[in-house]
């Protein structure tokens, strides 16, 4: 399937699905450990994605978990908001790396969390991937709980 996916700050190709899932992990891993943390190989965020092939063929619905840590969970969700960290990490922004489009920060990088609607969040998202070269993203979801995020687009 010759499909490209924006996530965690990069367009990754779906012909190479196999690679994909350690390649993400690596780059989940740079936006969320802190090498200053006094445990820098404590991994905070497990990443893990699915990809089923629709009957046609020509479009796949595609699953991206980030499983966090006790240390890393969040409390109080609200399914019509993402979290800041969350929206961060699904775009990857790591201070290097600023998608093209962002959603309205009222503060930006303000300290303490904060909370984008996800009306806000999904055409950021959905147009920084169109920008940097993905393939047209035709639905969105997007799951928070305690202990995951899960990101769910149809390419």
């Amino acid at each position: 399937m010759n499909k490209k996916i924006f996530i965690c700050g990069r367009i990754y190709d779906l012909a190479t699905a196999s690679k994909i899932e350690e390649r993400i992990q690596k780059r989940v891993d740079k936006i969320t450990i802190d090498p200053d943390s006094g445990n820098p190989n404590q991994r905070l965020v497990t990443f893990s994605m699915e990809v089923t092939a629709l009957a046609n063929n020509t479009e796949a619905d595609i699953e991206f978990t980030f499983a966090r840590n006790n240390m890393f969970a969040r409390e109080g969700i609200n399914p019509d908001f993402i979290n800041d960290s969350d929206a961060m990490l699904i775009m990857g922004m790591d201070g290097k790396f600023q998608p093209p489009v962002m959603w309205e920060m009222v503060e930006p990088f303000a300290f303490g969390r904060y909370h984008i609607p996800i009306f806000e969040f999904v055409p950021a998202y959905t147009e920084s991937a169109k920008a940097l070269g993905a393939s047209e993203i035709k639905g969105i979801q997007i799951e928070s709980t305690k202990t995951e995020l899960k990101l769910k687009i149809r390419v």
